[in-house]
């Protein structure tokens, strides 16, 4: 998957905010959906 120079920007700082989001809501949220939705933002 090709990737602008704009996306790689701010490809890091979102990936750290799903993985805060993640370790925040790991214990209320169903890891399926938050692991489907990862995968429907990014394709």
């Amino acid at each position: 998957m090709r990737k602008t120079p704009a996306f790689k920007f701010v490809e890091q700082p979102f990936v750290a905010c799903i993985g805060c989001v993640l370790v925040q809501y790991v214990d209320s949220w169903d890891i399926n959906l938050l692991f489907g939705f990862g995968w429907i933002v990014f394709t």
